[in-house]
């Protein structure tokens, strides 16, 4: 079983920011990543499975950046609650 977690600081992302009533790509000024990720893997002939083995591969992640327009804290683009 492997477990890692971890926290980065990622300066200057590029996001679509509104712009002159369009979407264009722009710098903020900082985000924050935290992340949870787990693998493991376990035989399953105690249960009767012969050669058979249960493999768990899951991850959780979250990011904070300030929206420059509304200046609400919210997560980067393309991640999902």
């Amino acid at each position: 079983m492997t477990l890692t977690v971890g926290h980065d600081v990622i300066d200057n992302p590029i996001e679509f920011i509104p712009l002159a009533g369009r979407d264009s790509p722009g710098n903020l000024d900082q985000a924050r990543v935290t992340y949870v990720n787990l693998t493991a893997s376990a035989p399953l002939d105690p249960l009767g499975v012969d050669g058979g083995v249960l493999r768990i591969d899951a991850s959780h992640r979250r990011s904070s950046v300030r929206d420059p327009v509304t200046g609400a804290r919210r997560r980067l683009e393309g991640e999902v609650e």
